[in-house]
């Protein structure tokens, strides 16, 4: 059961890489797509599960590198969400 909460954070964390990597580089994913189109937060909700399923596998370096990997990716998003918001209104 423990693997199995590591490839989950693993899955977490490549599908928010894939949603950054469409940003940054205009790739056209049609799933990265509709993940967008359904909220700007979706990829904040999939780190957020992906911290939560990293403190759920085995201990040792695993279980650290994907809680870092995963809370980074997090925190990036959640700045780019918060320029997003606040930083692009009219005055």
């Amino acid at each position: 059961m423990k693997k199995f909460f590591a490839i989950l954070s693993v899955i977490c964390f490549l599908l928010t890489f894939f949603m950054l990597m469409y940003l940054s580089q205009g790739w056209e994913i049609a799933f990265v797509d509709f993940l967008f189109g359904i909220s700007l937060f979706t990829p904040i909700f999939i780190n957020i599960l992906g911290v939560i399923s990293a403190s759920f596998c085995a201990k040792g370096t695993t279980r650290k590198v994907l809680v870092l990997i995963n809370s980074l990716m997090l925190i990036y998003f959640g700045v780019l969400s918060f320029v997003a918001i606040f930083g692009f209104q009219e005055p």
